[in-house]
C-alpha cells in the first residue's frame, strides 16, 4: 500500500486553494500530520484500516472532521481520497453532488469513519 506524503498533502491543498480560492496556511501541522497518518496506523505489524476503502475514509474523516488548514480542509480531504485511490489503482465512482454530501456529513460529524468506510467501498473499483 502506498500512502500520500505531507509534500503530496500540501500539494493537493495548494492545487485547491488555486482553483477554488481561500486563505493559505495551516493552523496547526501536528493535526495535518496526524490526518496524514491515521489510515497507515497499525498495531501488531497489521493496519488498523482494514482495506484500501477503510483507508481512504480515514483520509476523508481526519483532514474533513479536524481543521488542519487554514481553509480548504474538505477540498483537501476530497483530494487526498481521490490521490490515495489513484496512486492504489482504484477509482472512485460517484457524483459530485454524493460526494459534497458525504463530505459534509463527515465534516459535520453525522457520518464516522466506518460510515464512510462503507460509502467509499461502496464507489470503489479497480482502475482501467
Amino acid at each position: 500500500m502506498e500512502f500520500l506524503t505531507f509534500e503530496a498533502v500540501l500539494a493537493i491543498h495548494a492545487d485547491q486553494l488555486a482553483t477554488y480560492g481561500g486563505a493559505d496556511g495551516i493552523l496547526d501541522e501536528g493535526v495535518v500530520r496526524a490526518a496524514l497518518a491515521a489510515p497507515a496506523h497499525t498495531f501488531g505489524g497489521q493496519y488498523l484500516n482494514e482495506d484500501v476503502a477503510a483507508m481512504a475514509a480515514a483520509y476523508l474523516f481526519s483532514f474533513a472532521a479536524s481543521q488542519g488548514f487554514i481553509d480548504g480542509n474538505k477540498r483537501t480531504a476530497v483530494g487526498c481520497v481521490y490521490e490515495f485511490l489513484a496512486t492504489n489503482g482504484y477509482d472512485l465512482d460517484c457524483s459530485s453532488e454524493d460526494l459534497y454530501d458525504v463530505t459534509m456529513r463527515v465534516a459535520n460529524r453525522l457520518l464516522d469513519k466506518d460510515g464512510a468506510a462503507e460509502w467509499v467501498r461502496d464507489r470503489i473499483a479497480p482502475a482501467l
